[in-house]
Parts: structure tokens; sequence; C-alpha cells
């Protein structure tokens, strides 16, 4: 997979559909200190209720200890 890097993002592609997608790794310590933890949950909540062409789609969110 090939990736192109952002300040917080990579675009690559789904294994399965061949659809380009954005992932977006937070880290958890790091959110908290910078205290964005807020500006994070509506981000969050934006993008669930968004359907629009010109908008990302949110397919899913994963966790785990470290990052989000």
């Amino acid at each position: 997979m090939s990736l192109e890097s952002g300040l917080s993002s990579e675009v690559g592609k789904h294994e399965l559909t061949g659809h380009k997608v954005a992932v977006k790794i937070l880290n958890r310590q790091k959110i908290r200190s910078l205290d964005v933890v807020g500006k994070i949950r509506r981000e969050i909540q934006n993008l669930k209720l968004f359907r629009h062409p010109h908008i990302i789609k949110l397919i899913s969110i994963l966790k785990n200890t470290s990052v989000l």
C-alpha cells in the first residue's frame, strides 16, 4: 500500500474495496496535553452526521490504550 503522510493522517487504499481512505491516528496522551479532547469529540460527532459527496465519510473508530 502506498501512503502519503499529512500532519495527523495518512491516505491509503482499502484492502477489500480498493477505495481511497484517510486514516487519522491520534496519540491519546498528546491530545490530552494539548487540551483538544473536546475538539476531537466534536469532530467525530460532526463526521457521524455528514452525508455529502465532498466531505469524507466516517467509517469506524478504533481505540486502544495509547491511540485513537
